[in-house]
């Protein structure tokens, strides 16, 4: 039977659903069903009985899934994993499980109020959940548990990229400011040796750390503070992953203030973020900037953008790197 062509409204339609295609993900990764297809495919009644859900429930969001092009379904109503649902598998190498996770309890939560947000300009998050995600964290261990996860999750893909494309070998000191578990971190100092580094977070971050979720840290200072304060001198390199777009501009300038005061003429200061693209082109970023409107009340950004902000605070770019994730790492130095 051929197809028939979708109409406009059909279309807008598609767009409104796209939240069921997105909360059917959180149920497969929360229930960890990935996992259990890693031997071969199984029927949703073998599934059910394995997570002890309901069998009906559970093929009907794989069936949207499978249609979705995450998992497989064939003749026979069994599922099995391609390659975007390996993704979901707790140990896989491209493992995104956790970050599906943290998006839909830290983060989806918000967008029930978006219309508020358009209509003032303001952070949704207290309204979603009483108080901001930066409070949470330090008060609500199973919030900051998923959290940390999450972020972890989306960095250990990232990690790679950002190693391919700069070399670190110049520096003594490699300091990551809001650098979370130190997922980056471990991976500079196991690839360089003589480089020696310092970790910067607020104190769960920290504690994360200590334990080891990020990977090994020899060669490191743990500091607990706050980069609105104060950020520690002596480092050659310091780096600022994904935390900019977490602010607005003036909060920016806060922090990239901060690191210029701890900066000697000769360090660098990396801002590693994704960019914004033209207008017309649809990008994770694009996406994920509405998450930073509605939940933090900061924005992705394009490079001009970053240009002016690292000027107004005394910073200045000298090149702009693609890597082969969403992010490019944005080389500064003092002007």
């Amino acid at each position: 039977m051929n197809k028939r062509e979708t109409s406009p409204a059909q279309t807008a339609i598609q767009v409104a659903f796209g939240f069921i295609n997105a909360r059917a993900l959180y149920v497969a990764a929360k229930l960890g069903v990935a996992d259990h297809l890693k031997d071969g495919s199984k029927t949703a009644v073998e599934l059910a009985a394995a997570l002890s859900v309901k069998a009906d429930a559970l093929y009907r969001i794989m069936r949207v899934l499978a249609a979705s092009g995450v998992f497989e379904l064939d003749p026979n109503d069994r599922f099995s994993l391609n390659e975007i649902g390996d993704t979901l598998r707790a140990a896989s190498a491209q493992s995104v499980r956790d970050y599906v996770i943290f998006y839909h309890e830290c983060v989806y939560p918000s967008f029930a109020h978006i219309v508020s947000t358009v209509r003032t300009g303001e952070s949704s998050q207290i309204k979603a959940f009483g108080k901001r995600a930066f409070e949470m964290v330090q008060t609500d261990p199973a919030f900051a548990a998923v959290l940390y996860a999450g972020l972890a999750s989306r960095a250990k893909l990232d990690i790679a990229a950002l190693m391919a494309a700069y070399d670190f070998s110049g520096a003594a000191i490699v300091a990551d400011v809001g650098g979370g578990n130190g997922g980056l971190l471990s991976a500079i100092l196991a690839r360089y040796p003589n480089v020696s580094g310092l970790l910067v977070d607020l104190a769960p971050a920290i504690d994360a750390a200590k334990t080891g979720k990020g990977g090994a840290l020899p060669r490191c200072e743990f500091v607990i503070g706050d980069f609105f304060d104060k950020i520690p001198t002596g480092a050659d390199v310091y780096i600022l992953k994904l935390v900019l777009h977490d602010w607005n501009d003036d909060d920016v300038y806060r922090i990239l203030t901060r690191c210029r005061n701890a900066m000697r003429s000769t360090c660098r200061l990396l801002i590693i973020e994704g960019l914004v693209e033209p207008h017309d082109e649809m990008s994770l970023t694009t996406l994920t900037d509405i998450t930073m409107l509605i939940n933090v009340g900061g924005r992705e950004r394009t490079q001009v953008e970053f240009e002016i902000l690292v000027e107004r605070a005394g910073l200045k770019l000298q090149k702009t790197i693609p890597t082969e994730s969403a992010l490019y790492i944005l080389e500064t130095t003092l002007a």
